[in-house]
């Protein structure tokens, strides 16, 4: 039987279980807890675990920043002093020239 984790607990129950972390915790209540923000959070960890570099691409203003902070601050369970993560911001453009 397939199970829906509809409700923001049981979602991020799921994320801490997975991450090996014992009990839910939730360092933004503010952030927008999607079943697709989930499914990248459990994608961006599962790579991490296996030592696969990251690059999150995509449109500006769009949450990319704000999924690598939540994540971050998950799994270090609120401790805002604790770094263990990278964020590196690079801005690509592309011109044409005739």
């Amino acid at each position: 039987m397939m199970r829906h984790f509809n409700f923001r607990p049981q979602k991020i129950q799921l994320l801490c279980s997975v991450m090996g972390m014992g009990f839910g915790f939730d360092p933004d209540e503010s952030y927008e807890l999607t079943g697709d923000n989930v499914k990248k959070i459990l994608a961006i960890h599962m790579r991490f675990r296996c030592n696969i570099p990251v690059v999150i691409m995509g449109e500006t203003g769009c949450g990319k920043t704000r999924l690598i902070r939540y994540l971050c601050r998950l799994q270090t369970e609120g401790e805002l002093e604790l770094k263990n993560m990278l964020l590196m911001k690079v801005q690509l453009q592309i011109f044409a020239f005739h």
